[in-house]
């Protein structure tokens, strides 16, 4: 049972320092587009203030960085599109609290 919990407790620890690390460092997006910009979480802040997260909120912002990553980068003369496609994004870590949100992206 404590080897159970135990790699339970690592596990979960990995997978917030990895939701920590893709949020200080997103993927450039902005291709040929202006007006496009990202605001990366601060990586001390987000490992500071991650405990403040559910396991639950830590899989939606999973959830919304895999969907990011996985967009294209912006064309230009395609900025509605791409905005679209962030907002599809977006929608994925709707479930995170605001105190979840107010701990990791306040820099």
């Amino acid at each position: 049972m404590r080897t159970f919990l135990l790699v339970s407790l690592v596990s979960m620890l990995s997978g917030c320092a990895n939701v920590c690390d893709r949020l200080a460092s997103p993927a450039d997006k902005k291709g040929t587009c202006t007006g496009v910009t990202t605001t990366p979480v601060t990586k001390a802040t987000c490992d500071a203030n991650v405990s403040k997260c559910s396991a639950d909120e830590l899989k939606a912002l999973t959830a919304f960085l895999d969907c990011y990553d996985a967009l294209s980068a912006c064309t230009a003369g395609k900025e509605n599109e791409f905005a679209a496609s962030m907002l599809a994004c977006a929608a994925k870590s709707s479930s995170v609290s605001a105190t979840c949100n107010a701990a990791l992206f306040s820099n």
